[in-house]
């Protein structure tokens, strides 16, 4: 006859099984829904303190601030990090190697603090996008979720993003302007506010029928950020906007 201690340790053990069972399935398909969401998600290259965000192709694209993403200001060196991946031609960025092994030292290592540098970086424009993601989508992350993942053909502890990332001068670029919609440039004097949310209204149904309408994206976006910094619109309301 078993006894208390060993009847719990066995129930135990079965709770374990089960979990292991049944909730790994669940959790899987929860990560591969969330990978593909990401996967999906768009992060654009605007300028040195500004990144433009488009939940997926059938989506509008958003123009937000680096304070919008939770980072302190422009000048934040995580922020850096993430404006120099967008704004490079290839996207991609490195981690150095982890350990150095000095000759005279036998088998002892050093750690390279240019990796933890790096790392840090990394770990911690991530952590806030996690944040940001999660917040304005309602997106849930497992634990230990990753935004980045190796170049499998690319060089040695070469790293990108998952999501689809553009910049200004890679071949990946939109060519999203922000300047004049045209080559006059609106008389922004003459947009009130109503004025302006019937352009928007206008250029989001032409993306609905056209989601990759370059044309459409151009004049969209220079309406919203006009939006945003005179009338005070929140992320609530410009999500809802360019959602109608």
């Amino acid at each position: 006859m078993l006894t208390n201690f060993e009847s719990r340790k066995l129930f135990n053990q079965f709770l374990e099984f089960i979990g292991q069972t049944h909730d790994q399935p669940v959790e899987a398909e929860l990560t591969e829904d969330i990978e593909n969401k990401v996967k999906d998600l768009e992060i654009s290259y605007e300028n040195d303190s500004s990144v433009i965000i488009r939940e997926a192709l059938s989506k509008s694209p958003i123009p937000y601030d680096c304070r919008h993403l939770g980072f302190r200001d422009c000048n934040t060196k995580s922020w850096k990090f993430l404006i120099d991946v967008l704004s490079d031609d290839n996207h991609s960025f490195n981690f150095p190697q982890a350990y150095h092994y000095p000759e005279g030292y036998g088998s002892r290592r050093i750690k390279n603090k240019q990796y933890d540098a790096q790392w840090k970086l990394c770990d911690e424009a991530c952590k806030r996008l996690l944040v940001f993601l999660g917040k304005t989508f309602g997106w849930t992350f497992p634990k230990g979720f990753k935004l980045y993942e190796k170049i499998v053909t690319g060089p040695e502890r070469e790293y990108r993003f998952k999501f689809r990332t553009r910049g200004f001068g890679g071949d990946q670029s939109i060519g999203v302007t922000t300047g004049p919609i045209d080559d006059s440039g609106p008389d922004w004097s003459g947009y009130d506010e109503v004025k302006l949310l019937s352009k928007i209204n206008q250029l989001n149904k032409k993306l609905t029928l056209n989601p990759d309408c370059h044309e459409a994206l151009d004049h969209l976006i220079p309406y919203i950020k006009y939006g945003r910094e005179t009338y005070g619109w929140s992320d609530e309301r410009t999500r809802a906007l360019v959602s109608a």
